[in-house]
């Protein structure tokens, strides 16, 4: 199967955090989505949570209070009811035009156009994927989580063998397994990229990403985070130039960002990205 995903071959690519989100245009949104493809992201991470009739939508919070006009817990509203709500403005308590997204939408948006990366549906893999691959957006869509090797490839064997799924595993690299886990994944089927979560300065950490990038593995890093990137930061008040500078010198060749249109700038200037 042709794959966006494997065809990824920028230097460094660009993860857009929740989309490409503005003022106007909310996190998590089909607007946040089409502004990535429209500036040239590489990836789209989104945050996926299950309704209390099964349907899957694009949120970040359990609560839909911060991102929306709505209260209380997304599991606890149909699909239909959420419909009622309007995704706010960021940073605002002034309701957007747009509304909650459902996976199916945003799949659309994004078919050929741009890799989808699914956040939290961890538990939901099987669900997912079956209306990932009922939209033929297989090719194009990463599912992550914090699986064990073996925990991973026992429920998600069947999917990794023959290339149907692309699953990136999320790994603690303070976690006293994480060397473990690194070399059962590479082993068990050598995973398209790696999310490594760093939350507090390893002294180890250039010598395991080097170990991962030689079995052409990308290193997934996450500088729109302050405690997941050695204490790198993209938001601490200095130049975010600085910090992403700092994050391709460990080894990072996919960065999750809030500022997708200036990384995109910073890359693009350096010849990393096209």
């Amino acid at each position: 199967m042709s794959s966006i995903i494997h065809s990824l071959d920028n230097k460094v690519c660009v993860a857009a955090h929740r989309g490409h989100w503005t003022q106007e245009i909310p996190e998590n949104s089909i607007g946040a989505i089409e502004n990535a493809i429209k500036i040239g992201c590489d990836i789209v991470e989104v945050d996926i949570r299950r309704t209390l009739d099964g349907h899957f939508v694009l949120i970040h919070d359990e609560y839909l209070d911060r991102t929306t006009n709505g209260y209380g817990k997304v599991s606890e509203y149909t699909l239909e009811e959420l419909n009622a709500f309007n995704l706010l403005n960021t940073h605002s308590d002034r309701p957007s035009e747009y509304k909650i997204p459902t996976l199916k939408e945003a799949l659309m948006v994004a078919k050929n156009k741009v890799v989808l990366c699914l956040d939290k549906g961890y538990e939901y893999i099987h669900e997912l994927f079956h209306i990932v691959d009922t939209s033929c957006t297989n090719h194009q869509v990463i599912f992550k989580g914090f699986h064990s090797p073996q925990k991973a490839f026992q429920d998600y064997g069947h999917l990794l063998r023959n290339g149907r799924i692309a699953y990136m595993p999320i790994i603690n690299l303070t976690n006293k397994d994480a060397d473990e886990w690194i070399f059962e994944y590479l082993q068990l089927f050598n995973p398209f990229a790696m999310e490594f979560l760093i939350n507090k300065k390893l002294l180890c950490l250039e010598k395991v990403i080097r170990k991962v990038l030689k079995k052409g593995v990308k290193i997934w890093l996450n500088p729109a985070s302050e405690n997941a990137c050695n204490g790198f930061y993209e938001a601490n008040g200095e130049n975010p130039e600085n910090c992403w500078q700092k994050v391709i010198n460990l080894g990072g060749n996919i960065l999750n960002t809030d500022l997708s249109d200036k990384m995109l700038s910073y890359l693009r200037l350096h010849e990393l990205h096209k």
